[in-house]
């Protein structure tokens, strides 16, 4: 391919020679000059165009790849965060581990729905943690009352 650009270049300065309008020093009209020259142009682009393409068409599939690969982390820490705030810790480490069936058994139970009065309202006027506190409370209150009215039970 150095003999391509060399030969060119040598066209050129040869065929651009004032002292030889119509023919270079080789002795061919100036037409079949241009005839190879475009034929030197020609080859270096079908040797350079196909790679160039590839290149290209390579980075844009890495680009989406990366692309894609973000989207991919983004909803395995969403998963995560939905993992962690529903499920307790000691459950969401073995279904981490590969464990597909999670079960305890309990002999008792206790079951506690409680009615909030006015809520909504309440939920919109204070931050989501908050309200999620004072329910927490709430439950531990009555949580602790149970466990004491087993206690004196028993």
């Amino acid at each position: 391919h150095c003999g391509m650009f060399f030969g060119l270049v040598r066209w050129v300065f040869v065929s651009v020679s004032p002292a030889h309008p119509l023919y270079t020093l080789r002795g061919v009209a100036w037409w079949q000059d241009i005839l190879m020259a475009a034929n030197f142009v020609l080859g270096a682009l079908l040797l350079v165009l196909p790679l160039w393409l590839s290149a290209e068409a390579v980075a844009q599939m890495h680009a989406r790849a990366r692309t894609l690969l973000g989207s991919a982390r983004q909803h395995l820490l969403l998963e995560d965060q939905l993992l962690a705030a529903l499920v307790p810790r000691a459950v969401r480490s073995k279904l981490l581990d590969g464990e597909e069936l999670v079960a305890h058994v309990m002999q008792e139970g206790t079951c506690l729905f409680v009615y909030v009065n006015d809520y909504t309202t309440l939920s919109l006027l204070h931050p989501a943690e908050d309200c999620i506190e004072w329910i927490k409370q709430i439950f531990r209150i009555v949580d602790a009352e149970l466990s004491m009215a087993r206690a004196e039970g028993s």
